[in-house]
């Protein structure tokens, strides 16, 4: 299953509406993050250890990829503090809104990669996630066309940059299957593959 927007919209909606967040650019601003991100993620590569049979190649099918929520928001917090003190009562409560909107997104998102020497196994995901942070700012900014306010701009870079930056920490797993050779051995210690968000 692919990473879903409307879900990520949702979270956010969720978490914001029940602190009572419930005027229109609240919506627009939900739909702009979940849309942009959720798209902006797509694409997104990252490497795995593999461990079991070769030496052939093999396909990795996954779903999923963990971010821990508090970490998130919490580094956009500290980012819009840094950009907008003194960052006023509600800030913590936003960027929780993003956060679990952006871990809805990745909990549903489809990995594929490839694998040279391993065949039948299972590769865990080494290095994180190598997202595109001005991608995904550009996202968000453009999926909200009526927002022309001065910091707008600022609040998409941070989305962006700190989303970039907990993929760094992101984890996951693909279970990889494929065609046996004429004699199967114990995949290579050193055996990786490569992979994207589908």
């Amino acid at each position: 299953m692919p990473i879903v927007p409307p879900a990520m919209v949702a979270a956010m909606q969720g978490h914001w509406a029940g602190l009572g967040w419930i005027g229109v650019n609240m919506a627009v601003m939900a739909t702009a993050i979940g849309t942009g991100a959720g798209v902006g993620m797509v694409g997104a590569t990252f490497e795995t250890a593999d461990a079991g049979t070769g030496i052939a190649p093999g396909a990795g099918i996954g779903t999923g990829i963990t971010i821990i929520e508090a970490a998130l928001s919490g580094a956009m917090f500290s980012a819009m503090l840094l950009k907008f003190p003194p960052g006023g009562a509600d800030l913590a409560d936003f960027c929780d809104g993003i956060a679990k909107g952006i871990k809805a997104g990745l909990d549903t998102a489809s990995l594929v990669s490839v694998h040279e020497e391993c065949y039948v196994g299972v590769g865990i995901v080494t290095g994180g996630v190598v997202f595109a942070g001005s991608g995904i700012s550009s996202g968000i900014k453009d999926a909200a066309p009526t927002f022309t306010g001065d910091n707008w701009a600022d609040v998409c870079e941070v989305i962006g940059t700190e989303i970039q930056n907990i993929g760094l920490t992101a984890i996951g797993q693909v279970v990889i299957t494929g065609t046996p050779p004429g004699a199967p051995v114990t995949a290579p210690p050193t055996a990786s593959g490569t992979g994207v968000i589908a």
